[in-house]
Order: C-alpha cells, then structure tokens, then sequence
C-alpha cells in the first residue's frame, strides 16, 4: 500500500455484547459512518449472557463502533483492525463483572 492509498473499507459482519456482571446491563450499540448513525439499538444482557448483531450495517464503510452503559463507554474505529485481505470484522465488547468494560476483542477474517 502507498502512503496514498486509501485505507481499507471492511465489512462489519457482527458486533456483540457479553455480560459477565451480576446484574443485567442495559447497553446502547451505534454504528456511526462519517458523523452519520447508521445503526443504533439499545439491548438488555442478563447477567452471564451474550447478544449478537449480524450484519448491522449492508456495506463496507469507515465505521466507528460505540458501546455505552451508565458505567462507561467504548469506540472501536473497524478501519484499524482490517487486516490485509480479511476485510470481515467481528466487534465484540464485554461488560466485565465490575460493570466496567473489558477490553474489546476484534475479529477479522476473509469471508463474510
């Protein structure tokens, strides 16, 4: 790649969201493309439980990735973690069991 080159559009495949406090979490998911929303849902986890999004968003883009709770919020821009030819990416964010985030884990892999 050229220092002139754009950087690569990936895909979101899914984005989901791990609960491993004691108490369920309400958690605010936004997927913002050029200051423009282009997904957005709130979503209750129960304690110990997972939710997951497929295909949040139809196409390739620059997408940022927010999580929000009342104790704290999380951004994943997807272009950073696109790697090479694996275009497909998975956001994955946990509640930790302080009802904190954990450090987010992103997932890139060639095929959607």
């Amino acid at each position: 790649m050229s220092p002139y080159d754009e950087p690569a559009e990936p895909m979101l495949d899914a984005i989901s969201v791990r609960n491993r406090h004691s108490e369920r979490q309400e958690i605010d998911v936004i997927v913002v493309e050029s200051e423009e929303t282009r997904f957005s849902e709130t979503y209750t986890v129960e304690p110990g439980s997972e939710i997951s999004e497929k295909s949040p968003v139809d196409s390739s883009g620059r997408y940022l990735v927010r999580a929000v709770t009342t104790d704290g919020e999380q951004e994943i821009d997807t272009t950073e973690h696109a790697d090479g030819d694996e275009l497909c990416v998975i956001v994955r964010f946990e509640i930790g069991s302080s009802g904190g985030f954990n450090p987010p884990s992103i997932n890139s892999y060639q095929d959607c």
